[in-house]
């Protein structure tokens, strides 16, 4: 019997020193994981276009919750974007495929109408997972990504652009991505989270695109009808102003070739 209080008292002395040791302890690993919330852990510059579109699509396979981004897209209708954007576009379906929710804020004054067509898709296909915004309020928000915000594994990808070309839209310049900084990864959703929140704001059901492509084409048509010497990035709009038709009435047919558009990443699914 004196055996067995003698186990109890070893018992309790233990368990006193164990509450004692968590008590020091627990306050330091608190304190380091909010440093910790506050660090990155690499950044990474890739070295060209190609190193940075086939980076960027390993960050957008490895999300496991969420992606917010911003942009302006690519043109559909030329060759050199649909291949920078297949590693990027195809990535997106893919995560949307696993559950994945992504909010878009399009930047819609130096995009080509035609990528309206590549939303709309995918705003039929995930309709309570994809999300797209537009506001001209917020236009020089810039091109940034953030995936997995509040994470240690999240990322936050930035790219500065070159100015909007005949045909062509915008081009990425310089770009970086930023790996396990939550604070940077917080900021940038936090300020997408503000322009959805903006009473000037619209999300995009997927019946709304076709009226968004007539308005802008309408204001496209005029500015390159008009005396500021306007150089259209549309090469439907630059097609119809170079025939004979200057009317160049907005005609849906004009975009039906590309409402079914699947931009296949042939290095992802193992092509040349």
């Amino acid at each position: 019997m004196t055996d067995f209080f003698e186990q109890i008292g070893y018992l309790e002395t233990f368990i006193s020193l164990a509450v004692f040791g968590w008590a020091i302890i627990s306050p330091i690993l608190l304190w380091r994981s909010k440093r910790r919330q506050h660090k990155f852990t690499q950044v990474k510059f890739p070295t060209d276009k190609r190193d940075f579109y086939a980076y960027f699509r390993k960050c957008i396979d490895k999300a496991k919750s969420e992606i917010v981004i911003t942009g302006d897209g690519f043109n559909l209708r030329n060759a050199e974007s649909l291949k920078n954007a297949a590693p990027i576009e195809s990535a997106i379906e893919r995560a949307l495929g696993r559950g994945i929710t992504v909010h878009r804020y399009q930047i819609v004054s130096t995009m080509t109408v035609n990528y309206l067509m590549r939303l709309e898709r995918l705003k039929r296909a995930y309709p309570d997972q994809f999300f797209v915004y537009i506001n001209s309020s917020f236009e020089n928000i810039g091109m940034f990504c953030v995936i997995d915000a509040g994470t240690r594994k999240t990322v936050f990808e930035q790219q500065m652009v070159s100015g909007p070309m005949l045909a062509r839209g915008t081009e990425p310049h310089d770009f970086a991505f930023v790996l396990g900084h939550q604070a940077k990864s917080n900021r940038g959703r936090r300020l997408i989270e503000s322009i959805r929140n903006d009473d000037l704001t619209t999300c995009l059901g997927a019946d709304d695109f076709e009226a968004l492509r007539q308005k802008l084409w309408n204001e496209r048509k005029s500015l390159a009808l008009g005396p500021t010497h306007y150089a259209p990035i549309d090469p439907e709009l630059v097609t119809c102003l170079s025939s004979s038709d200057k009317n160049c009435d907005y005609r849906p047919e004009l975009f039906s070739s590309l409402a079914n558009l699947e931009i296949v990443d042939a290095e992802h699914d193992g092509g040349a």
